[in-house]
């Protein structure tokens, strides 16, 4: 935290920026590197500028459950949206659903991993190309795994990283778009972010790593500038740099990336392990190709049933569907659609905390407390 408080001098935000820079391009050679405020801008700015193929409709595709932020930078870069569905068993594009989108057309097709889940992007990249759509990896929640050897954010040609909260990597925020085209910060055009920003920034990463224990969470949570839990639509703003402060934890961070992913998935192996015991619980099943981010534990359970377990950190994830934020649903080029892998997750979907805070008693609670809780 001592680099990162230096970071918030300006003298230093130059010094922060290009170790950050080293770091992550370390990790995909190859690639240009743009690191921005936060991952929404360098999804915004991909989208902007990956064009497309010759006479495809100007649209993209983005998965109907979601972080809405990924909304945002579409309608930020200009771009109507379409939605296709999710299944709920895998996290990954329901098949037929997104079939539907490519022969309807489309420009673009943003691919989302979950929670440290990584989809298949190869696949994925076999249709929408030759339906004349660019791929887009949204790798915001990739957590340092891979899927059949191939790093997150590197399956690809334009793909976009997040370093803010629950993310893996906390920097407090930022963000970095890789591409195979040559691209520097100076052609994208970003703002400059100012210094307040950068202190709440640095106040954010802090009170994510003081209050990461479950019984602690509610108390930055409730603290509104620190927006913690939140899952609002957030309006477009033109995209700016990184700060120093953030490019500063996210060098550190980046250390200690497989260490950490190594430790989340070892709890998350655990939980299921232990609640293969319970056939009432639904865990979607991880990828035998796949070395898990392990950012949280997907679960799915009935809410009125899944309440008591919130004091153990389990916590609803994104409570509504792309389609159900009205913003959102404004910018639709096809009006609401039947959506139902989508909406059964916005109903049902809860993740257990996997990070270093959660003991093993705090970890065998959970699952007690999920076996008896757990319907399918």
């Amino acid at each position: 935290m001592l680099d990162a408080a230096r970071g918030l001098g300006r003298r230093g935000q130059d010094d922060m920026r290009r170790s950050a820079t080293a770091s992550v391009a370390a990790l995909f050679p190859g690639r240009s590197l743009v690191l921005m405020d936060s991952g929404t801008s360098a999804l915004t700015t991909a989208l902007t500028r990956s064009g497309s193929a010759a006479g495809a409709v100007r649209r993209v595709a983005l998965p109907a459950y979601a972080c809405p932020d990924i909304a945002t930078a579409a309608i930020g870069a200009g771009l109507p949206i379409v939605l296709y569905d999710v299944n709920p068993e895998t996290l990954a594009p329901d098949e037929t659903s997104l079939d539907a989108v490519l022969a309807r057309g489309v420009s673009h097709v943003v691919v989302t991993h979950l929670y440290g889940r990584l989809v298949d992007v190869a696949a994925i990249r076999r249709k929408a190309e030759a339906a004349g759509a660019v791929v887009i990896e949204d790798a915001a929640q990739w957590g340092g795994g891979t899927l059949g050897g191939v790093r997150g954010a590197a399956g690809a040609d334009w793909s976009i990283l997040s370093f803010g909260r629950g993310k893996g990597i906390n920097a407090g925020g930022g963000g970095a778009l890789l591409t195979v085209v040559p691209l520097t910060d100076t052609e994208c055009n970003l703002d400059e972010v100012g210094l307040q920003d950068s202190a709440l920034l640095f106040a954010r990463a802090l009170a994510t790593e003081c209050f990461a224990y479950p019984a602690w969470y509610g108390l930055p949570a409730q603290i509104p500038a620190l927006g913690l839990g939140s899952t609002a639509y957030h309006a477009p703003r033109p995209p700016r740099r990184i700060t120093g402060v953030s490019a500063a934890l996210l060098t550190h961070a980046l250390h200690t990336l497989e260490a950490a992913r190594s430790r989340r998935a070892s709890v998350e192996q655990e939980y299921l392990d232990a609640l293969r015991a319970c056939p009432t619980v639904l865990c979607p099943p991880l990828d035998p190709r796949a070395r898990s981010g392990a950012l949280r534990m997907p679960v799915l359970l009935e809410p009125t049933r899944a309440r008591a377990l919130e004091r153990l950190g389990v916590v609803r994830s994104y409570p509504r569907t792309l389609q159900d934020y009205p913003e959102i649903a404004a910018v639709l080029a096809v009006g609401r659609q039947h959506m139902p892998g989508a909406d059964r997750l916005a109903a049902q979907l809860h993740t257990l905390p996997t990070h270093d805070r959660v003991s093993p008693a705090n970890r065998r609670a959970i699952i007690a407390a999920l076996c008896d809780a757990g319907t399918r």
